[in-house]
């Protein structure tokens, strides 16, 4: 990881995604389709109430109850200067996924560093390149 001076991440996490993606298709066919990537870009105010059901979909996974305070506390990090990056995939005017990307001082490296703190796909974009977008977008 030292010899990795290009990037300031600790790990590099496609080659977890990479992982996941062959163990989940291990022994199933590979099938491919046309694929439209979806836009990735900032988490902004008025996303408001699509980012509530998409967040909603998220806690549902984890079967964790929202409640409408603590979900409104969340909108502190839709501005763009706070050290948490949150990133959306839009498509066809659609939120269909988010990634959370945190940065933090690194004393040893001297410089910002980031770590991925979660990534969500809504279902029916899971196999449609929405992930690998987010992942990279997060990388760059």
């Amino acid at each position: 990881i030292e010899d990795r001076d290009q990037s300031a991440w600790l790990i590099d996490p496609l080659a977890f995604w990479r992982l996941v993606f062959v163990a989940v298709t291990y022994d199933k066919p590979v099938r491919t389709k046309a694929m439209t990537l979806p836009y990735i870009r900032p988490l902004i105010p008025d996303d408001y109430d699509q980012w509530r059901e998409l967040y909603q979909c998220y806690a549902d996974l984890y079967h964790v109850a929202l409640t409408k305070g603590g979900a409104d506390n969340m909108v502190a990090l839709f501005d763009a200067g706070h050290v948490c990056s949150w990133l959306v995939a839009e498509k066809q005017d659609h939120l269909v996924g988010n990634a959370i990307s945190n940065g933090m001082p690194s004393s040893l490296r001297g410089r910002m560093i980031g770590f991925f703190e979660d990534l969500f796909v809504v279902p029916d974009h899971r196999s449609d390149g929405t992930m690998l977008s987010l992942i990279l977008a997060v990388q760059t």
